[in-house]
């Protein structure tokens, strides 16, 4: 699937030489951390941008390709049965909070490919956030009842779709890490895809703590460094995959918090909603061995690169006026929620320590532009917006309603889409996405306004330096050691069609662990 349309600009060439190269070639398995904002439905937008870097690594593949280069890119993916690149490939960490929570684990643990995403995206909002209620908060059944649809519909582990259901586990069936205790009991366990964690918040008396909801072990190191949030094993804290998705979706404006065992959870977006900080730091605690002496020398290993996807920037807000208005009450409110979700601040901290650690950094976040052509970005776009109008005349008129702006001129492969998510909804009751039948105007300007910041150059030229980088790491892993890769490229369930053997970790069918 190709994202290009006829207006727009040529793709930016690779550079003669690849500046990640020589760091790729030293050091090929350091980690690559994916980080995704929270956003409610603009979380979208976060998918649209992650589109266009997938497609241009398959840009560069083909450039390699008719270059002749030394190494055949044909060879990374030759072994697999599906073509279509994921980025789990690409990445050993997705962490994200609320609906970026949501995304990782349909990228990571799901394994799904980025247009699927977007379609489960598009009738996960629409069952969630329409009709919007009078009064009170969005129903919490709903959520759950959709987030199990796409549990159903991606897992691939089992013969009958409806035996994944609810009591699918968050944990990876390669959850252990080298020398914990499950690795001992079983090596066929240990850990080569791509982990996943959901940033919550969980309830506690007079207070809230950080909590992360992993699909991996995660062993205590020694008390230094970064801040180790809740370190414990799959087999001491086993969340189900729609439990972690509805904790960290449990924003208190809009659904109720979610009870976990004795524990209460809302969403992380308090605070947290861009991860970056929580994302880096888990993966330089899991560069250190979980044997390593606490008077060890510290480990001055860092990860490789950390790629951040935001949901757009927030407008800004004032507290200029008459301080006894009931205005300037609204202000500071809109103010101080502004300040709290406000990831601009977490971004500027990550970018400069990740570069001082000689590490890549990229952040990708739909921006307002100003001049004859400006506009608000997604600012203006509430998170449970999900806006639609009929494309059928009201009762009694006889004239055919004309597309809203938003939804007018979009690429052949966007409604291509549409119409795949459409016909996957056509098995259900009343309600669904139907695109059929109305235009999802808020699905449509959130997908408009993403694709113009894309096309900015500057913008390109990132996406460009991302997905050169993404590709070097897979190129060189796959010349550094091949079982690994396909270790890591291959689904880690052997029941899953997608499940490849390989030399690097014995053939074991554990059924004690309950998988």
């Amino acid at each position: 699937m190709s994202t290009s349309s006829g207006s727009d600009p040529k793709p930016i060439r690779r550079a003669a030489t690849n500046a990640f190269q020589d760091k790729a070639q030293r050091a090929p398995w350091e980690p690559i951390v994916l980080s995704l904002d929270g956003g409610g439905i603009k979380g979208l937008s976060e998918l649209f941008i992650l589109l266009k870097i997938t497609e241009r690594i398959k840009e560069l593949i083909v450039e390699g390709l008719s270059e002749g280069g030394n190494i055949k890119d044909d060879e990374l993916f030759a072994f697999l049965r599906d073509p279509i690149l994921l980025p789990c490939y690409f990445f050993d960490f997705m962490v994200g909070t609320s609906t970026g929570g949501l995304i990782a684990v349909m990228l990571g643990r799901l394994r799904m490919s980025v247009p699927d995403a977007i379609k489960a995206y598009w009738c996960l909002g629409n069952d969630i956030f329409w009709p919007r209620p009078i009064i009170g908060r969005f129903s919490s059944t709903k959520l759950r009842q959709a987030i199990l649809r796409v549990i159903e519909h991606n897992c691939g582990c089992h013969e009958r779709e409806e035996e994944c259901h609810d009591m699918e586990p968050l944990g990876q069936y390669d959850y252990a890490e080298v020398n914990d205790i499950d690795y001992h009991r079983n090596p066929s366990l240990q850990n080569f895809t791509c982990k996943v964690a959901l940033v919550a918040q969980r309830k506690e008396v007079g207070s809230q703590n950080v909590h992360l909801f992993r699909s991996y072990n995660f062993t205590r190191r020694p008390d230094r460094g970064p801040t180790q949030r809740n370190p414990e094993t799959i087999g001491e804290n086993h969340p189900r995959v729609w439990e972690a998705c509805r904790a960290t979706s449990a924003a208190p404006l809009n659904f109720r918090k979610m009870a976990i065992g004795t524990d209460k959870f809302i969403d992380g977006g308090a605070g947290n909603n861009n991860p970056c900080d929580l994302a880096w730091n888990e993966a330089m605690l899991m560069l250190t061995p979980i044997n390593q002496e606490p008077d060890t020398e510290p480990n001055n290993r860092t990860p490789a690169a950390m790629v951040s996807l935001g949901c757009g920037e927030k407008r800004k807000h004032t507290l200029f006026g008459n301080q006894f208005s009931l205005s300037y009450v609204r202000k500071a409110w809109l103010l101080g929620k502004s300040k709290i979700t406000d990831a601009e601040p977490v971004h500027i901290h990550m970018r400069d320590r990740v570069r001082e650690n000689g590490s890549d950094y990229f952040r990708f976040s739909v921006k307002q532009t100003r001049g004859d052509h400006g506009n608000n970005g997604l600012s203006g776009i509430e998170l449970a917006d999900c806006k639609r109008e009929s494309q059928r005349p009201w009762p009694g008129s006889f004239t055919q309603p004309q597309a809203p702006v938003e939804s007018t001129g979009l690429p052949e492969w966007y409604t291509q889409l549409q119409t795949e998510a459409s016909q996957q909804e056509e098995e259900r009751r009343k309600g669904g996405f139907k695109p059929e039948k109305y235009w999802y105007t808020t699905f449509d300007t959130i997908f408009t306004r993403t694709e113009q910041y894309c096309t900015d150059r500057d913008v390109r030229k990132e996406i460009d330096k991302c997905a050169n980088l993404l590709l070097t790491y897979a190129r060189e892993r796959q010349a550094n050691d091949p079982e690994r890769w396909k270790c890591l490229v291959s689904h880690p369930h052997p029941d899953h069609p997608s499940y490849l053997e390989s030399t690097r970790r014995p053939n074991s069918n554990n059924e004690e662990n309950g998988w």
